[in-house]
């Protein structure tokens, strides 16, 4: 699969090359979750090989797919303008998916003010100018029985089904998400929480909890 992908990106660049718009065209590639680590997670259905473990390798992260953890929503991303994005930087800013729209519509020209709220924010002074990420915040997901919330370094994951748990993470120090800095941080949870409540609140107005697997 990844030998076909990278041959069919080359034709997509050579076909922009052919007809002169590969240096007016911004490339974004990316990933909408980490790799999946069960068939049942893969299909979405289950299956019948439900449990059978899959190649993907998500390391040093935690978990994969459906996860609320880095290796489920944390994934790479390659950006590629010849000429408006200096080549071979690595930007480590915390970004969301949804940040594309409106940086997008304003690079081509278009407005995104006076529409309905949005979640996104423009990335472009982060690609281009070395400027902070433009989020204080980022809900990395929520659902009627869990939610994740990131702030900088700390990360919350918060689960209200049997068993309960809260979890804090230092992802500075702690990228596995291996070590639980509740207890140690009340305030740090405290602040998150509720900042989370919100978006939670905002988004079940809009559109209804998700039933399906997907972060």
């Amino acid at each position: 699969m990844i030998t076909a992908l990278d041959d069919s990106i080359a034709r997509v660049l050579e076909a922009l090359k052919r007809k002169g718009m590969r240096d007016n065209t911004i490339v974004v590639f990316m990933s909408d979750n980490g790799g999946p680590l069960t068939a049942e997670i893969a299909s979405g259905t289950g299956g019948t090989a439900a449990g059978l473990n899959l190649p993907a390798v998500n390391l040093p992260l935690r978990d994969g797919k459906s996860s609320l953890y880095e290796g489920g929503v944390r994934t790479p991303t390659i950006i590629n303008w010849p000429g408006h994005i200096p080549a071979g930087q690595i930007i480590n800013e915390p970004m969301h998916i949804v940040d594309w729209f409106p940086t997008l519509v304003k690079l081509a020209g278009g407005k995104v003010e006076g529409a309905k709220p949005l979640d996104g924010m423009d990335l472009w002074p982060t690609l281009t100018a070395k400027a902070p990420g433009p989020h204080s915040d980022i809900l990395v997901n929520v659902e009627a029985y869990r939610g994740s919330i990131r702030q900088g370094k700390w990360k919350l994951v918060h689960t209200i089904t049997w068993p309960q748990s809260t979890e804090l993470f230092d992802l500075d120090a702690d990228i596995g998400e291996k070590n639980n800095v509740a207890d140690a941080n009340p305030t740090v949870v405290a602040v998150l929480m509720k900042n989370s409540t919100p978006m939670a609140i905002n988004k079940r107005h809009r559109n209804g909890w998700r039933r399906s697997y997907g972060s």
